[in-house]
C-alpha cells in the first residue's frame, strides 16, 4: 500500500504545480476554479470453481480543466498511466485569445509503471474465492462468475487565492451472476467504500438469498402471477425506493428547469404529497454511499439541499452555469460522467426521512399487495412524467405471506401521481446495495440512496 500512496503523492505534487501555474497564468480576472482528477480502475475476475487464476484488469482515466471569467479556458485531455498533468498540457487549447498559455511535454520519464499493483489487492483475490466457496454451498447445481473491481479518484481543487488542496474518493463493486443448467441466468450487484464494509455488509448468507429469489423468480409463469394494476398498494424495501425518488428529483435539475423542460411548478403544484409524508434532502458528503464526494466537478464543495419538506418542494439542483439564471438554484451539483462531458447538475445521495409506520406490520397488512426488494433500472421522461421501472428481485405478498417471488417485472406509471399516492412510510431507514448509477443521455454518474420502505399506488405491470 505504501507503494501506491507515495505514488498518488508524486502525481499529487506534479499537478498541484501545474493547476497554481494554470491560475498564475489566468491573470486577475481569472474565477481561479481549476482541477484535476485522475480515475484508476482494477478489476478482478474468477469464475467459480475454475482452475485457472483470476484475471487482473487495470485502467486509468485523467482530466484537468479549468475557469476564467465563468469561461472554459482550455479542454480536457486523457492522459497514459502515471500523473494526468503532462498528457492534458500537450493537448490544452486556450479559448479565444483568454487565460493561461500552458507548455507542456509528453509525460514519459515522469512515471514509468505501467500500472499499480498494490500489496492490498491480495485481500481482493482472497475474499473472492472465500465468497465463491461459501456461495457454492449454499446455491448446489448453480454455476457463479464473480468480479470485483475497485475505482478510485483524486480531485485536486484551487481556489481563487491560489492555495489548493487534493479529495479523494474511492468505491469496490462486486458483481455476482449465477447460472443454472436449465439456462436461468440472474445477477446481483452491489458495493461499498471498502473490502471491509462490503464483506460486512454483503454477507454470502445475505447474497445467496438474494440470488436464490431472484433464480426462483425467474422460473415462475407470469401468467400465474397477480396483475400489477393502479390501486395494487406497491411496497418498496428500505434503501430501494430511493430510485423513485431520483426520478422525480429529476424534475428539480437545473438544467432541465431553465430550459423549460420540467414539469414542476411551485404555483400550481405547491404539495407533491397531499399527506405531507415525505421529506427529501440530497447530500453528498454522506459517507458510506456511492453518490458520496467532497467536491463536485466544477470544485465548488458540495452541499446538504433540502429538496422537499413536508410535501413541499423548497430546493433545486443546480451547477455553476444554472445557478446565474436562476436564484433558486445553488452550485455545488455540478458533475460529469468523464472528462469528456461538461458537469451538468445532477443528484449525489438521495434521503428519505423517517416516517411512523411499522415496517412489519405494514408487510403484514390483508390484501393484495406487491414488494420490492430491488429495482435493476428507471427512466423518466422529464416533460410528461411517464417512468418505467425494471423490478429484478420481489415477492407478491397475500395478508403478508409470500404467494411467489418476481423478477424481470417491468412497471410504469407517472412519477408525480406516484409520490402524491404515497400511504406509509415506515421507521426503518437503509443503505441502498451500493450499485446505483444514473444515466441521463448517456452519461453516468455514481448516485447513492438512504431511503426507509415506503408504500405507494399509481403503478401498472407492462405485458
Amino acid at each position: 500500500m505504501a507503494q501506491a500512496a507515495g505514488g498518488i503523492e508524486r502525481w499529487g505534487e506534479e499537478a498541484r504545480r501545474t493547476v497554481e501555474k494554470a491560475l498564475s497564468g489566468a491573470g486577475p480576472g481569472a474565477s481561479g476554479d481549476a482541477f484535476l482528477e485522475e480515475i484508476r480502475r482494477i478489476t478482478v475476475s474468477r469464475a467459480a470453481g475454475s482452475e485457472e487464476p483470476a484475471v487482473w484488469r487495470h485502467g486509468r482515466g485523467a482530466a484537468v480543466r479549468s475557469w476564467a471569467a465563468g469561461e472554459t479556458v482550455f479542454s480536457s485531455a486523457d492522459g497514459p498511466a502515471g500523473p494526468a498533468l503532462a498528457a492534458c498540457l500537450a493537448d490544452l487549447s486556450p479559448a479565444a485569445g483568454r487565460g493561461p498559455v500552458l507548455e507542456g511535454s509528453p509525460a514519459a520519464g515522469i512515471w514509468t509503471e505501467p500500472a499499480f499493483r498494490e500489496p492490498g489487492l491480495d485481500p481482493a483475490r482472497s475474499f473472492l474465492s472465500g465468497l465463491e466457496r461459501s456461495l457454492g454451498r449454499r446455491l448446489v447445481g448453480v454455476w457463479l462468475a464473480l468480479d470485483l473491481e475497485r475505482t478510485d479518484r483524486i480531485t485536486l481543487v484551487a481556489d481563487e487565492s491560489g492555495s489548493t488542496g487534493i479529495a479523494r474518493w474511492g468505491w469496490t463493486r462486486l458483481r455476482v451472476v449465477a447460472h443454472t443448467e436449465g439456462g436461468v441466468t440472474a445477477s446481483w450487484l452491489g458495493g461499498a467504500p471498502d473490502l471491509e464494509v462490503l464483506r460486512r455488509t454483503h454477507t454470502p448468507q445475505r447474497l445467496a438469498i438474494r440470488i436464490d429469489r431472484r433464480l426462483r423468480g425467474a422460473l415462475v409463469s407470469r401468467d400465474a402471477l397477480p396483475v400489477c394494476e393502479p390501486a395494487t398498494p406497491v411496497l418498496f424495501a428500505a434503501g430501494n425506493g430511493g430510485i423513485v425518488l431520483h426520478e422525480f428529483t429529476h424534475q428539480l435539475e437545473g438544467d432541465l428547469v431553465t430550459r423549460g423542460w420540467s414539469l414542476w411548478d411551485d404555483a400550481l403544484q405547491p404539495n407533491l404529497s397531499p399527506a405531507k409524508l415525505l421529506t427529501v434532502w440530497d447530500d453528498p458528503n454522506r459517507p458510506g454511499l456511492r453518490g458520496s464526494y467532497t467536491v463536485d466537478d466544477e470544485g465548488r464543495a458540495g452541499e446538504r439541499r433540502l429538496l422537499v419538506r413536508r410535501g413541499k418542494v423548497l430546493g433545486r439542483l443546480g451547477d455553476r452555469q444554472r445557478a446565474e439564471i436562476d436564484a433558486k438554484i445553488r452550485p455545488g451539483h455540478g458533475r460529469r460522467c468523464s472528462w469528456r462531458e461538461p458537469p451538468l447538475p445532477r443528484a449525489s445521495n438521495l434521503c428519505l426521512a423517517a416516517g411512523d409506520s411499522d415496517p412489519r406490520a405494514v408487510r403484514e397488512e390483508r390484501g393484495l399487495q406487491l414488494l420490492i426488494h430491488d429495482l435493476e433500472e428507471g427512466a423518466t421522461d422529464p416533460r410528461s412524467g411517464e417512468m418505467t421501472l425494471r423490478v429484478s428481485e420481489g415477492e407478491w405478498l397475500r395478508n403478508g405471506r409470500c404467494l411467489a417471488p418476481v423478477s424481470g417485472l417491468d412497471l410504469e406509471g407517472n412519477v408525480l401521481d406516484l409520490l402524491a399516492r404515497v400511504d406509509r412510510v415506515c421507521t426503518d431507514r437503509q443503505a441502498d446495495s451500493g450499485a446505483a448509477t444514473c444515466r441521463r443521455q448517456g452519461r453516468g454518474v455514481p448516485i447513492g440512496f438512504f431511503t426507509p420502505s415506503f408504500r405507494a399506488r399509481g403503478l401498472r405491470e407492462i405485458r
